[in-house]
């Protein structure tokens, strides 16, 4: 038997090992995708309220304009992003992990079978 190393584990030759990489990702996160899975994740968190007197609605608003400013200056023009989460701004990498977990267990809830180092997943 012909076994690859992975961290930790060996994988048999009946096993595969993938990898899902992803080009240019806070430019490839469509905004209404990011503000759905912000809501969705807002709407099912049963300490919100404890955190903050704000509702679900109000802060979607606030996220929404947020990721809607995506002006930015490059060699002395002004561009406006046209498409995806911003560039640089601290909030894309939020909202664009938030997105890329909800597509991981639903990509992956098929995949029964799929092991990732030895983790069932």
């Amino acid at each position: 038997m012909r076994y690859f190393f992975c961290t930790h584990e060996l994988l048999q030759t009946d096993e595969i090992m993938i990898s899902f990489d992803v080009v240019s990702l806070f430019t490839q996160v469509p905004i209404q995708l990011a503000l759905k899975t912000a809501k969705q994740r807002l709407q099912t968190d049963p300490e919100l309220n404890q955190r903050t007197g704000l509702s679900t609605t109000d802060l979607i608003k606030g996220l929404e304009i947020c990721l809607n400013s995506t002006n930015f200056t490059f060699r002395g023009k002004h561009y406006k992003q046209v498409f995806g989460t911003a560039m640089g701004a601290p909030i894309s990498s939020v909202v664009t992990n938030l997105v890329m977990e909800k597509l991981k267990h639903e990509l992956w809830k098929p995949l029964q079978i799929l092991r990732v180092c030895g983790k069932d997943m």
